[in-house]
């Protein structure tokens, strides 16, 4: 009772505002009844990507681009004799990295391949085919480019080459190139795959022959034992739906099949792959 004496006035002063801290806590808590979950549940998000590994994470834009051209004009004896064109991308780099000119180099060099594919045989045959007349000149090349994907961890580029030499289709052939956007190296499928090629082939074949089994009349009747042949280091790419492999003409299918692509969306492929392409399947 003395005690209460001596500090009444302190304890009625200070009562009122315990009061009010109590009330706005109270208040506080009631207004975000999910934060405690919302931040348990984010934690739980971070750690349940379906990829054992992602090449990279960055909120960084994905990179524009635009046409490096390159003519080809080759004349022998003032006869035009080879035309056509190499086209491959160049992506814009305000920033100055080091990983989009890795890429960007990588290509270039590339599209030296093709002019130098370009200048070796089909101008030899076009030299030829002057010297026994030249009825069917120029012979052309052609090698264009469709950027597949371009998300912040892969880009995937498509090269199309198209030859007429005087034969009765035009060749066509495909070229596929993948870059890690973290360090801008060339992806194999040995990178983009946890598991060795005893295991991802198998599955690639698998969902393949499924496919055209359901609808074989295009294909060679021995198409399960060409696709299981098949080289597939440069026939494939990521696209917005998911990891895509290329046959040219003649490889599975007549000529008149074009050239046939087969897609599998990445959440098929989720468990054995390595990388998070982004590729939105």
């Amino acid at each position: 009772m003395n005690f209460f004496k001596k500090y009444r006035l302190y304890i009625l002063v200070s009562l009122p505002v315990v009061i009010a801290m109590v009330a706005a806590a109270i208040i506080v808590a009631a207004d975000n009844p999910g934060s405690t979950a919302d931040a348990a549940g984010t934690a739980a998000q971070s750690t349940s990507a379906p990829y054992r590994e992602n090449i990279a994470e960055t909120t960084a834009p994905e990179p524009e681009y635009t046409d490096l051209i390159t003519e080809i004009s080759e004349t022998q004896d003032g006869t035009l004799v080879l035309s056509g064109s190499v086209t491959v991308p160049v992506f814009s780099n305000p920033g100055g990295s080091d990983i989009i000119d890795s890429v960007n180099n990588s290509l270039a060099t590339l599209g030296n391949r093709f002019l130098s594919e370009a200048k070796d045989k089909p101008l030899t045959y076009a030299k030829t085919e002057l010297a026994a007349g030249g009825d069917d000149l120029p012979y052309t090349y052609d090698a264009r480019y469709s950027v597949a994907l371009c998300s912040d961890t892969v880009i995937s580029v498509v090269f199309t080459v198209e030859k007429n030499l005087g034969d009765e289709h035009e060749a066509v052939s495909v070229y596929c190139v993948n870059y890690s956007l973290s360090n801008g190296k060339e992806l194999s499928l040995s990178d983009i795959f946890s598991c060795g090629s005893g295991v991802f082939l198998p599955e690639i074949h698998s969902y393949v022959e499924t496919r055209i089994s359901a609808d074989p009349s295009q294909y060679y009747s021995d198409y399960a034992g060409l696709i299981e042949l098949m080289d597939y280091s440069d026939k494939w790419y990521f696209s917005p739906n998911g990891f895509v492999i290329v046959y040219e003409p003649y490889e599975i299918a007549s000529y008149s099949a074009g050239v046939v692509s087969f897609t599998i969306p990445c959440s098929e492929l989720s468990d054995i792959l390595a990388i998070n392409p982004h590729c939105g399947s």
